[in-house]
C-alpha cells in the first residue's frame, strides 16, 4: 500500500556486473561516444522488441528490465570511465502524447546524454542514457 513506510521489501532485479576499473586507453569524453551509442541503440531496442506485434503489459517490466541490461553491458564495453544511468519507456501506441525533460549539473566535456525513439506498429520505446565521467 501507498501509505506503508518504509515499503515492503521488494525482490531486487537483475543488475548489470559493476562496472571495470577505468582503463587509460578507453574514451574518458561521453560526447565522443554518442555517435557509437546512437548507432547501438536501435540494434538493442531491436533485439527484444523487434518481433513484438501487440503491447501487452504484462511483458513491459521484462522487455524494459531486457533492454536497459542490454544497453548498460554495451556501455561498459565501450568506455569504463563513467557512470552509466539507462531509462528506458514503453508505451502502447494510440497517439496519446509523452513529454519527458531531463536538467543536469555536469561537465560538458566528460558526461553526457542519448536519446533514442524506437516504433513499430504496437508500441514505442524511448531510451535515455547518461554518462558521467569518474
Amino acid at each position: 500500500a501507498l501509505d506503508q513506510w518504509p515499503p515492503p521489501t521488494l525482490a531486487v532485479p537483475k543488475r548489470a556486473a559493476a562496472a571495470p576499473m577505468p582503463k587509460e586507453d578507453e574514451e574518458t569524453a561521453f560526447p565522443k561516444l554518442k555517435e557509437e551509442i546512437t548507432l547501438q541503440l536501435p540494434q538493442l531496442i531491436e533485439r527484444v522488441l523487434g518481433k513484438v506485434t501487440e503491447y501487452h503489459a504484462k511483458h513491459v517490466e521484462e522487455w524494459n528490465e531486457s533492454i536497459g541490461q542490454a544497453v548498460l553491458e554495451k556501455l561498459q564495453e565501450a568506455s569504463g570511465n563513467f557512470k552509466y544511468i539507462v531509462n528506458t519507456s514503453i508505451m502502447e501506441k494510440k497517439g496519446a502524447g509523452f513529454h519527458t525533460s531531463s536538467s543536469t549539473l555536469w561537465d560538458p566535456e566528460s558526461d553526457g546524454a542519448v536519446s533514442y525513439r524506437w516504433e513499430n506498429k504496437a508500441l514505442v520505446c524511448i531510451v535515455q542514457v547518461w554518462g558521467i565521467g569518474i
